[in-house]
């Protein structure tokens, strides 16, 4: 497999990287505003009790780091980012320093450096305060859980629909609309959308009339669309208006035809979109897609809601828990994929750092040696995939992601103003209907990329 690695740009004229020093962008908000008075300050309101409790050995040194955090943030580009500290045992602290200096040091302030850097910088300053190497301690989980407990309702809905769509993929002509289904659950997972799929009772009532072979008129009743395929719902046409670069067609004839067995999947986020991710998974090794399913996580608590290894236990254990007869069959077909190992976590210190993924490491990048394709999951590893850098929106994403050397499948919706593949007819259309299009987080795009030749 041939490295990843930025010399394969060296002749490409690369776009300037994205910063947090121009106003009136969702960068500079988030950096000047967001990030200190909205998240810092609800880590510590959820932290409240560790942090007040008498007999917590880090609550003074943590209270003190926040402070000291909280005041550099008020400086804005006169807020140094000054070195992670750590002794000898922490585990990223040459990583991040070698990261921090490449910035010029008249740069290395909130606004003026790369905004993926002082963003991921951020939450490492997190992971600092409350001393996570030496204790474990998950300063994220109260928003985590309460996501996952948030979508219960949701989840119990999809655990029901979940046997019948299984059911529907495992004949062959019906396949591909089922892996599309998958696929694009996945991709609105953090909108808690079901619009994509029919109800209960509906493919309950298309499972009747195909297996009693009936008339053709039969089989038209249960499905409007194509006879032997199941309805997506009436939300589907509107679903996929919003997938401005949709690729998912390409995804699939890989899926189908790459002779690996293996599909990783890079994660995102804790909750239902952690499910919705599981569902993927779970899918296609019912379908016989691929044997295991690599899940890579994050190895460190990071932007709130991203998922750990932790997590994806924990989440899973939940489910099986569940006094819905549904949702712990759901959550029992999860588990034995783990007992089974088709379920595997992976967890690396690279997926919490603002690198470029083409210059990921070598030993990370192996991981990937055995897989059919890889999904991309989220706005933050979007952005890494793109270099965080300012490319004219109507690039062609099959270019940027070229340097891949296994087929990789960017599954993100718009949460920042970096993006590729979106036409300019797309743009504007986008735009009249919605003028905060590439931060609202209601857009998104499928896109695939690898280098095709070597």
């Amino acid at each position: 497999m041939t490295r990843l690695t930025s010399k394969r740009f060296a002749k490409l004229n690369l776009p300037e990287v994205m910063r947090s020093n121009q106003i009136g962008t969702w960068a500079f908000d988030t950096m000047s505003r967001r990030i200190n008075n909205e998240i810092l300050e609800r880590i510590i309101d959820d932290n409240a009790d560790e942090l007040t409790y008498p007999t917590s050995p880090y609550r003074s040194e943590c209270l003190l780091s926040l402070n000291d955090l909280r005041s550099s943030l008020q400086c804005g580009k006169s807020g140094y980012l000054r070195p992670i500290i750590g002794d000898n045992n922490v585990p990223d602290l040459k990583e991040w320093q070698n990261i921090l200096y490449t910035v010029p040091e008249n740069e290395r302030n909130w606004l003026d450096c790369p905004w993926i850097i002082s963003e991921f910088y951020f939450y490492r300053r997190i992971i600092e305060a409350f001393s996570f190497f030496p204790t474990g301690y998950d300063m994220f989980i109260k928003q985590k859980v309460a996501g996952l407990l948030d979508s219960i309702p949701v989840i119990k809905e999809l655990a029901k629909r979940v046997p019948a769509l299984i059911s529907e993929g495992m004949n062959k002509d019906n396949l591909a609309n089922c892996i599309e289904v998958a696929i694009h659950t996945s991709l609105w997972g953090n909108k808690m959308d079901l619009s994509l799929w029919p109800s209960a009772n509906n493919l309950q009532d298309l499972q009747k009339d195909k297996s009693a072979s009936t008339s053709e008129k039969s089989i038209s009743n249960a499905n409007e669309n194509i006879s032997g395929k199941i309805t997506f719902g009436e939300g589907a046409t509107l679903s996929k208006r919003y997938i401005l670069d949709d690729k998912t067609a390409g995804a699939i004839d890989i899926l189908l035809n790459n002779p690996q067995r293996d599909v990783s999947i890079i994660l995102d986020n804790a909750g239902y979109e952690l499910i919705s991710d599981f569902l993927l998974g779970h899918c296609l090794l019912e379908w016989g897609i691929c044997d295991t399913v690599t899940f890579h996580t994050k190895a460190h608590p990071t932007f709130v809601s991203d998922a750990t290894t932790n997590d994806c236990t924990e989440h899973i254990s939940y489910l099986k828990e569940h006094d819905d007869k549904d949702v712990a069959a759901l959550g029992n077909c999860l588990s034995n994929h783990i007992k089974e190992g088709r379920f595997v976590f992976s967890s690396d210190l690279f997926w919490c750092q603002p690198t470029s993924f083409w210059d990921m490491p070598e030993n990370v990048e192996k991981k990937f040696s055995d897989s059919k394709l890889v999904f991309v999951k989220g706005d933050a590893n979007y952005r890494r995939l793109l270099g965080e850098r300012q490319w004219p929106l109507h690039t062609n994403a099959a270019d940027v992601l070229s340097y891949w050397p296994v087929p990789v499948c960017a599954c993100r919706t718009f949460k920042s103003e970096i993006g590729v593949g979106i036409n300019e007819s797309d743009q504007i259309r986008a735009k009249d209907e919605d003028k905060n299009y590439l931060v609202s987080g209601k857009w998104g795009v499928i896109q695939i990329g690898y280098n095709k030749l070597e």
